[in-house]
């Protein structure tokens, strides 16, 4: 019988007047909650639909952007090799052009 004179103590306790209004106001928030995200359900789906189609298009332009650096080190390189081999022939042909265009005549230094 002791037993079950705590069990309504402890009832009694948890269910005082300010403990059932903290119920009932979280269970009209869970309410208010659920009502506009009913309501905005297709403004939801619209914003994911919008999101998946950014990383899409996100997504295709990083590919396309990994195209170009990869075309342009490959250029580049392309690009050095003439010019030094370009410098080298040029400094082959002697002094008389290292005269005429002097910066050419350092770009082995």
């Amino acid at each position: 019988m002791a037993d079950l004179e705590i069990l309504a103590e402890q009832a009694t306790k948890l269910l005082n007047d300010q403990n059932v209004a903290h119920i009932q106001n979280t269970l009209a928030n869970i309410d208010r909650f659920s009502n506009a995200l009913g309501d905005s359900s297709e403004d939801v789906a619209m914003i994911l639909q919008e999101g998946a189609s950014t990383m899409e298009q996100f997504r295709r332009t990083a590919v396309e952007a990994e195209r170009f650096v990869g075309a342009f080190a490959d250029r580049s390189e392309t690009l050095a090799e003439a010019a030094e081999t370009t410098v080298l022939e040029a400094q082959a042909h002697g002094p008389g052009y290292a005269r005429l265009h002097p910066a050419a005549g350092h770009a082995g230094d």
